[in-house]
Protein backbone atom coordinates (compact mmCIF):
# COMPACT_ATOMS: atom_id res chain seq x y z
CA UNK A 1 0.00 0.00 0.00
CA UNK A 2 1.25 3.56 -1.02
CA UNK A 3 1.02 6.58 1.12
CA UNK A 4 0.67 8.70 -2.38
CA UNK A 5 -2.58 10.38 -2.70
CA UNK A 6 -3.46 11.63 -6.47
CA UNK A 7 -4.88 15.06 -6.94
CA UNK A 8 -7.52 15.45 -9.75
CA UNK A 9 -5.74 17.58 -12.55
CA UNK A 10 -2.05 16.74 -11.34
CA UNK A 11 -1.47 14.31 -14.03
CA UNK A 12 0.28 15.04 -17.64
CA UNK A 13 -2.29 14.19 -20.80
CA UNK A 14 0.17 12.78 -23.99
CA UNK A 15 -0.64 15.90 -25.42
CA UNK A 16 1.42 17.93 -22.65
CA UNK A 17 4.05 15.51 -22.58
CA UNK A 18 5.08 15.29 -26.09
CA UNK A 19 4.94 18.99 -26.21
CA UNK A 20 7.58 19.02 -22.68
CA UNK A 21 9.65 16.63 -24.99
CA UNK A 22 9.50 18.14 -28.10
CA UNK A 23 10.29 21.74 -26.72
CA UNK A 24 13.50 20.20 -24.92
CA UNK A 25 14.70 18.61 -27.71
CA UNK A 26 14.23 22.03 -29.53
CA UNK A 27 16.38 23.58 -27.21
CA UNK A 28 18.85 21.57 -27.10
CA UNK A 29 19.23 21.26 -30.59
CA UNK A 30 19.49 24.98 -31.37
CA UNK A 31 22.14 25.01 -28.28
CA UNK A 32 24.28 22.79 -30.07
CA UNK A 33 24.19 24.98 -33.41
CA UNK A 34 24.86 28.11 -31.65
CA UNK A 35 27.45 26.42 -30.00
CA UNK A 36 29.03 25.09 -33.34
CA UNK A 37 28.27 28.94 -35.04
CA UNK A 38 25.43 28.38 -37.14
CA UNK A 39 23.25 31.76 -36.64
CA UNK A 40 19.99 30.92 -34.65
CA UNK A 41 19.06 34.77 -35.10
CA UNK A 42 18.75 34.71 -38.93
CA UNK A 43 15.47 34.55 -40.65
CA UNK A 44 16.48 31.55 -42.51
CA UNK A 45 17.52 29.25 -39.36
CA UNK A 46 13.58 30.28 -37.56
CA UNK A 47 12.26 29.71 -40.74
CA UNK A 48 13.90 26.18 -41.17
CA UNK A 49 13.42 25.40 -37.35
CA UNK A 50 9.66 25.58 -37.48
CA UNK A 51 10.22 22.83 -39.77
CA UNK A 52 12.78 20.65 -37.90
CA UNK A 53 10.53 21.27 -34.99
CA UNK A 54 6.77 19.98 -36.94
CA UNK A 55 9.18 16.98 -37.79
CA UNK A 56 10.36 16.45 -34.22
CA UNK A 57 6.66 16.75 -32.85
CA UNK A 58 5.77 14.30 -35.54
CA UNK A 59 8.74 11.93 -34.14
CA UNK A 60 7.39 12.41 -30.56
CA UNK A 61 3.77 11.66 -31.34
CA UNK A 62 3.87 8.55 -33.08
CA UNK A 63 6.20 7.09 -30.31
CA UNK A 64 3.46 8.60 -28.04
CA UNK A 65 0.85 6.89 -30.22
CA UNK A 66 -0.88 10.30 -30.56
CA UNK A 67 -2.65 11.24 -34.14
CA UNK A 68 -0.01 13.65 -36.25
CA UNK A 69 -0.90 14.18 -39.98
CA UNK A 70 3.35 14.32 -40.35
CA UNK A 71 3.71 11.06 -38.78
CA UNK A 72 2.94 9.29 -41.50
CA UNK A 73 5.00 11.05 -44.06
CA UNK A 74 8.13 10.91 -41.59
CA UNK A 75 7.78 6.96 -41.21
CA UNK A 76 7.90 6.81 -44.84
CA UNK A 77 10.50 8.94 -45.99
CA UNK A 78 12.62 7.01 -42.86
CA UNK A 79 12.02 3.66 -44.52
CA UNK A 80 12.77 5.21 -48.29
CA UNK A 81 15.90 6.32 -46.55
CA UNK A 82 16.68 2.69 -44.81
CA UNK A 83 16.02 1.01 -47.92
CA UNK A 84 18.33 3.33 -50.52
CA UNK A 85 14.86 4.83 -52.02
CA UNK A 86 13.93 1.54 -53.70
Amino acid sequence: MTNIIEFPGNTVTPEQKSQEITQQISAELVKIMDGNGINIQSENFVVDNVGLIKIVQAVVDSQLGLKNNLSQGIRDLGQKLINGNK
